[in-house]
């Protein structure tokens, strides 16, 4: 990929005199973005994190990254479903829920959205994460590790924003964007936060089934 974007002299120390103007930064960023698009969902990713990254970035990278979405198609029900059944078991997902529609209300890189109704009549979203997405993205990791490493040990601008540092922080996040409940937690937490100041006017916190919710699965309000 980084051969096809002419991107690979940059990871390996190379001095290029288009990142002396604006209109040569724009042209690397634009490639750039089309390489961390080619990588797939990871690569997206870690582009839109760096994106916010003003501090370490010319303007002209900020804007490109900025334009990094995830595009994913939806999975179907067949999928989705033994998904459900592995985590809740079929007995208890056919007594939690009165029904759950197949289709899904939205689609992401690392989970599609369907929505349900409990057997209260609670209406509620399930989030249900990719299959073979946590492998997926663990392996990518491996690669961004690995060109990290070769950024500080062969180019001096890797060096200076810390590139190593960086990949780390993003694979701790990324990682546990993938752990429903971790979420999960963290929502019941700003819950609490609110309520022990008597409620924020205007905040409305989604209730979350933690009974319900695993690693791969997050039901919610």
């Amino acid at each position: 990929i980084l051969v096809r974007r002419g991107l690979l002299s940059y990871f390996r120390g190379g001095r290029r005199a288009e990142l002396r103007t604006p209109e040569g930064r724009e042209a690397v960023a634009i490639s750039l973005r089309g390489a961390l698009t080619d990588g797939g969902v990871t690569f997206v990713k870690m582009g839109q994190m760096l994106s916010t990254r003003r501090d370490l970035l010319p303007p002209e990278f900020i804007v490109e990254l900025g334009k990094l979405q995830t595009k994913a198609a939806a999975l179907p029900w067949e999928e989705i479903e033994p998904i459900l059944i592995r985590e809740l078991g079929e007995e208890q997902l056919a007594t939690a829920f009165r029904s759950i529609d197949h289709q899904p209300l939205a689609s992401a890189s690392i989970a599609q959205v369907h929505t349900a109704v409990l057997a209260d009549g609670s209406d509620v979203v399930i989030k249900v994460r990719r299959p073979g997405i946590t492998t997926q993205v663990n392996r990518d990791l491996d690669i961004v590790e690995r060109m990290a490493n070769a950024l500080e040990r062969n180019t001096s601008w890797g060096r200076k924003i810390g590139a190593r540092k960086l990949a780390d922080g993003f694979a701790v996040a990324l990682r546990e964007e993938l752990d429903f409940r971790i979420e999960a937690r963290n929502m019941a937490v700003v819950a609490a936060a609110a309520a022990a100041r008597g409620g924020d006017p205007g905040l409305d916190i989604p209730t979350v089934y933690l009974d319900l919710t695993t690693a791969p699965i997050l039901v919610m309000e």
